[in-house]
């Protein structure tokens, strides 16, 4: 329930979604926390499996933020540590088409997972353990561009 395990382990969320149901706290949520929840009722299921929570909940962000900006409806930064590390690596050259298709469809592997080792500083099992650690700085320096 909400009192006994969201609000003592979480503080309180606006929703969140699990096994296709979306739970939506309407006395705190805005339309764009509607947009994130169905994206990732939509999630391909090795997309978290593979690249981790962290980049399901920045990926996610993002995906929500572009669309909500299709509708010029407001989207607030809801994850300000996973987002960034996101656009980060499509700054870097990951294709935000290709982690689209993965997030929808699969493939992630090929991906973003593959892409990562073959074009950045660190390894993806390295990327991986400083994202899922929530350190922001070394999972940025993790994707920095490989010199050539």
């Amino acid at each position: 329930s909400w009192d006994k395990y969201v609000v003592p382990t979480y503080g309180g969320l606006n929703g969140w979604a699990h096994d296709g149901t979306n739970y939506i706290n309407k006395d705190s949520a805005g339309l764009h926390t509607v947009v994130h929840e169905m994206l990732h009722n939509n999630t391909s299921d090795e997309f978290a499996t593979i690249l981790g929570s962290r980049f399901n909940e920045g990926m996610t962000e993002v995906l929500t933020q572009d669309s909500c900006a299709v509708a010029n409806e407001d989207a607030p930064t809801s994850y300000p540590g996973e987002s960034p590390v996101v656009k980060y690596a499509f700054e870097q050259g990951l294709s935000k088409a290709d982690t689209q298709a993965a997030y929808f469809g699969g493939g992630v592997k090929a991906k973003v997972a593959d892409w990562i080792d073959a074009n950045c500083t660190d390894n993806f099992a390295t990327f991986k353990a400083n994202f899922e650690s929530k350190d922001w700085a070394a999972a940025k320096a993790s994707l920095t561009k490989k010199k050539a």
